[in-house]
C-alpha cells in the first residue's frame, strides 16, 4: 500500500509539473503576442487628439505592465516546479525558524496568537539548503497563521526542535 500510494503520489506530482509548464509556455506566448500588439498600438498615440492622447497612452502602458507581471509570476510559478538542486551546508534550521517567526511576530500579536518556541540546547547544525530551508520554514509559519486567522484568531504557534533517538527533528505547528 505504501508503494502504491507514493507511486500515486509521484505520478500526481509529475502530472502537475507537467500542467504547470504547459500553462506557463501557453501563457507567455500569448503575453509576448499582446504585448507586442500593446507596444505598436501605443506609437499611435500621436495620431490620437490632444484631449484623449493621455488616457489612451496611459490605459495601453497599464496593460503592458500588467502584461509583464502576469509574464513574471508565470515564470515565478514554474519556477516552483523546477527547485534548484540544494546546496548543502552546515546549517541551523532551528534558527532559521525562529527567525521567520520574528517575520510574523506583529502580525500574530495583532491576531492574538501566540509564538513559542521549545528547542533543546545545543542541537548540532545539519546539512541542508539556507535558502529552501528558509522558505520552507516562511511558508509553514506563514499557513500557520493563516488557518488561525481565519478561525477567529487567537491560539499559538509552535516550534519545536530536538532529537529522537539519533535523528534531530524541526517542527512547527499550530
Amino acid at each position: 500500500l505504501d508503494e502504491l500510494t507514493q507511486e500515486l503520489h509521484r505520478s500526481e506530482k509529475a502530472a502537475y509539473e507537467k500542467l504547470i509548464r504547459i500553462m506557463s509556455h501557453e501563457v507567455n506566448n500569448t503575453s509576448g503576442a499582446v504585448q507586442s500588439l500593446l507596444q505598436s498600438c501605443l506609437t499611435y498615440s500621436r495620431q490620437i487628439a490632444d484631449a484623449d492622447r493621455d488616457d489612451f497612452a496611459g490605459a495601453l502602458e497599464v496593460a503592458i505592465r500588467r502584461t509583464t507581471n502576469l509574464d513574471t509570476f508565470m515564470r515565478g510559478f514554474a519556477d516552483v516546479v523546477r527547485l534548484p538542486r540544494p546546496r548543502l551546508r552546515d546549517t541551523n534550521p532551528w534558527e532559521i525558524a525562529s527567525q521567520a517567526g520574528l517575520l510574523f511576530r506583529d502580525r500574530c500579536e495583532a491576531a492574538g496568537i501566540a509564538w513559542r518556541e521549545a528547542c533543546e540546547p545545543g542541537l548540532p547544525p545539519i546539512a541542508c539548503d539556507q535558502v529552501q530551508m528558509e522558505q520552507v520554514c516562511v511558508n509553514l509559519v506563514k499557513n500557520s497563521l493563516e488557518a488561525l486567522e481565519s478561525a477567529g484568531g487567537g491560539g499559538e504557534i509552535v516550534l519545536r526542535g530536538g532529537r529522537r533517538a539519533r535523528r534531530s527533528f524541526l517542527a512547527i505547528r499550530d
